[in-house]
């Protein structure tokens, strides 16, 4: 139910829809670390202030990465066909509904990425393990999503998607921090940013004749 309701506006965005609302979410930025933050593509036919909306991208080494915490707060939210605008009730996911996180991870280098391996750090001390993992596969021409076998974990190649549910719920005004699992072609451990995330707000608007 996350992401259904933003996808739901922007495929009616795209139909000649009008589309509006605003967002509680946990917003991502990186630690110290050194790292290129960069601007993420935009939604066609969409504006959201912050411009990348809940994405953090950035690249390190020679990988690309984007994510992007799936545990919106909807405040308000209306759709029409251009006018009158159509208030929707507000959305919240279910208390207590588990943490979930999307990962794109993409480079040219024989990285591998270990998805089970993948923590979160929260404000409380407590460390957060995943509990399952899904990503993109092509297959038939086309392309995908599978859940992977939680008995069969281990490093693999990196895909462009990783859909991350964590054990448990981390309140939205709770920070936390994501650590990443990258193995490097010599099998050891490749030192990676720290993604930060705290409660922030975006907003969404846009029409499309």
């Amino acid at each position: 139910m996350k992401a259904i309701a933003l996808a739901a506006l922007v495929a009616l965005s795209a139909a000649g829809c009008a589309v509006s609302g605003t967002e509680l979410r946990s917003m991502p930025a990186l630690g110290p670390e050194l790292a290129r933050v960069h601007r993420c593509p935009k939604i066609v036919g969409l504006d959201q202030r912050p411009e990348g909306g809940a994405k953090l991208c950035f690249s390190f080494l020679s990988l690309e990465v984007t994510a992007e915490a799936m545990n919106a707060v909807t405040l308000a939210q209306s759709v029409g066909f251009l006018v009158p605008m159509i208030p929707l009730t507000p959305h919240e996911p279910t208390r207590g509904e588990p943490l979930e996180v999307n990962l794109s991870l993409a480079t040219r280098e024989p990285y591998r990425f270990d998805p089970w391996r993948v923590t979160v750090l929260t404000a409380r001390g407590e460390t957060i393990r995943v509990s399952r993992v899904r990503t993109n596969v092509r297959a038939g021409g086309g392309v995908h999503t599978v859940e992977l076998d939680p008995n069969a974990r281990g490093p693999m190649p990196l895909s462009a998607w990783f859909f991350l549910t964590f054990e448990r719920h981390v309140p939205i005004d709770q920070e936390f921090a994501l650590t990443l699992a990258l193995i490097g072609p010599d099998g050891a451990d490749v030192p990676t940013p720290l993604i930060r995330f705290k409660r922030g707000q975006i907003s969404y608007s846009g029409s499309v004749p």
